[in-house]
């Protein structure tokens, strides 16, 4: 990694270092390396979300000499990501200005973001990103809904025993005492080892066929970032690390005891580990070795540090200078208001595509490459979401005894999921959980008052023909907040967003349904079209750039005109073996050079 300085009191302690790449002829990211094809003439990228953006940015810069085509059906680029400034219209705040997200609102640090912090440097956002610490109310207090009474969960730290009693007395942790016998549980059987599950199916397996857990704890995490059904999303696409040590050890539990052991050469330093796959290892020693990062970016960002981020503008801040840099160029094309409604290959191996936009239809075009980062049903169906912000002026809104303590100036946390197993009669509304923004996301306002963004459906909305409308949805999350935190008070501001089909569901199959459909894209279009996006790198906005890095790399390293270069699916092809490896933790201190840049591994089930 190339890190860039810029000030003398870092220079002496830093050093420039990478970890030690695996020989190029068994790296699968670049055992391709050694023929370095042409450059495409033109590529045509389907979508300008946030991965169509960071694909156009990162294939540019990559390849500077080919045009860039994106096209985007919708007048505005940045898909779920949207942030605005609200003038407050209230005679006593003077016209003040509150940020309000419709989308995603943060993002979190670690060593797989790397690509993400390098659009920050490139893009020169350091100085306006608004991170909130480990320390932080947010970080440390979040809440579960159960069952008509906000929990606190622990935080990482010393054990609370006044909090876990509370957490006993609540219910929420009825099925926690079948995890003791979860080591002497029997594993899958051998015939079986691969075979995926859902999640529910999966902890309730792991747990004598108790449910409890997975209704009451897991399913509001899952909640809070699939929007989904713990009876239908896989085990083994969304708990891969987990899924993967009941594989090889049998038991979950005596899987993270052997993490605990670890490897002697990294335990013997105090370093932590992980699982992780071969695939995974060679991305993160890629993306190390490639990166060349401002070193005030890491320190500012560091896991160590920071458990999560926004911009000064929120998060559309990132897509708009994004886009700003891309109309900079001279071979990127953006085409707003302009919908692909075919393409094909011809008879010259060449992509035709057909769009159409208001001032003209039917127009033909044609491509060398193209990227598609547009939905796939058939690999993963997904579920809308309802998202309503509320303001109140008055910052003491919420009453402070349902969060579990009478100081009125004490924060109130990041705010509460609502699992499965709560009662209709405390969530007809089938709320997803509240988001407290005036504590998750400080610092972005002129004035401090009480900001929640209410979630809504996900898969409770599963099959409805239509959904409620704003009106509705302004109704229905002033019900819950008077519910759950006692505001009875109108909001001074409401606006409610309806994401129709905006979160991908990784449902169980979902590694072969990908593998399939990669198979079928590469025969119909002979390595032509690659994919990306949420339905394919997880659904968060660092997986969405990290894939587009990826693709974007592999079409350098391996060249965009292999037929059989997977198609920017390379991980479902080359997940390859699991080991123990150093946590996230031990590889950013690689980073700044005060760690040996060489690790050893270690095979799971050894």
């Amino acid at each position: 990694m190339v890190l860039k300085r810029h000030a003398s009191s870092l220079e002496s302690p830093f050093k420039r270092t990478s970890v030690r790449p695996r020989l190029p002829s068994r790296c699968p990211l670049c055992s391709y390396s050694t023929r370095m094809p042409r450059e495409p003439k033109t590529i045509a990228i389907f979508g300008g979300g946030i991965s169509g953006l960071s694909s156009a940015y990162f294939i540019a810069k990559r390849f500077p000499n080919t045009k860039i085509t994106i096209y985007e059906a919708k007048e505005r680029l940045g898909g779920w990501m949207q942030s605005q400034r609200v003038v407050l219209n209230k005679d006593s705040l003077n016209g003040q200005r509150i940020l309000l997200e419709y989308g995603p609102r943060t993002l979190r640090t670690g060593i797989l973001t790397l690509p993400t912090l390098q659009l920050i440097d490139d893009l020169g956002l350091l100085d306006d990103v608004r991170t909130t610490s480990r320390e932080a109310a947010a970080s440390q207090s979040r809440y579960i809904l159960y069952p008509r009474n906000l929990v606190r969960l622990p935080s990482p730290g010393p054990p609370d025993f006044l909090l876990l009693w509370h957490l006993w007395v609540s219910g929420l942790l009825k099925g926690i005492p079948t995890l003791l016998m979860e080591p002497f549980r029997k594993g899958r059987p051998e015939d079986q080892r691969d075979k995926d599950e859902s999640i529910a199916d999966f902890v309730a397996r792991r747990l004598g066929r108790d449910y409890r857990v997975a209704d009451n704890l897991v399913s509001a995490v899952i909640h809070g970032i699939y929007a989904g059904d713990i009876y239908k999303l896989s085990a083994k696409a969304i708990l891969p690390q987990i899924w993967h040590l009941e594989r090889y050890y049998g038991s979950v539990l005596e899987g993270l005891a052997r993490l605990r052991v670890g490897v002697k050469e990294l335990t013997d330093r105090g370093i932590f580990c992980t699982a992780l796959s071969r695939y995974d290892w060679d991305t993160i020693n890629h993306m190390m070795r490639d990166m060349d990062l401002d070193l005030r970016v890491l320190e500012r960002l560091s896991v160590r540090e920071t458990a999560t981020y926004t911009f000064k503008e929120g998060l559309q801040q990132l897509v708009t200078r994004l886009e700003d840099e891309l109309r900079r160029k001279e071979n990127v094309e953006i085409l707003t208001q302009t919908r692909v409604s075919d393409y094909h290959l011809n008879a010259n191996n060449q992509l035709e595509v057909t769009s159409s936009s208001k001032t003209s239809n039917g127009r033909n075009r044609t491509f060398d490459f193209a990227v598609s980062t547009l939905p796939n049903p058939s690999v993963a169906p997904a579920v809308t979401v309802m998202t309503v912000n509320l303001y109140y002026t008055n910052p003491q809104a919420i009453e402070k005894w349902r969060l579990g303590y009478t100081d009125r100036e004490k924060s109130d946390g990041f705010g509460y999921l609502i699992p499965r197993s709560v009662d209709l009669k405390e969530n007809p509304e089938r709320a997803l959980g509240v988001v407290f923004d005036h504590d998750a996301t400080q610092n972005l306002d002129q004035v401090r008052g009480t900001k929640l963004t209410v979630m809504l459906g996900g898969h409770w909305w599963d099959g409805w023909r239509e959904f409620p409308d704003e009106k509705e949805g302004e109704t229905m999350a002033k019900s819950i907040v008077k519910r759950h935190l006692g505001i009875t008070e109108e909001p001074d501001l409401c606006h409610v967003s309806l994401h129709e089909n905006c979160i991908p569901q990784y449902t169980v199959g979902y590694e072969d349904r990908v593998r399939s459909e990669g198979s079928r894209l590469a025969d119909l279009y002979k390595g032509r079209l690659w994919v990306t996006g949420n339905h394919y790198n997880g659904v968060g906005v660092n997986d969405c750039i990290r894939g587009a890095y990826l693709l974007a790399q592999d079409m350098e390293n391996g060249g965009w005109l292999d037929d059989n270069h997977r198609i920017g699916l390379r991980k479902f092809y080359d997940s390859g073996e699991w080991f123990m490896g150093p946590n996230q933790f031990a590889l950013e201190r690689t980073l700044f050079g005060s760690e040996l840049p060489k690790y050893e591994l270690a095979s799971l089930g050894q």
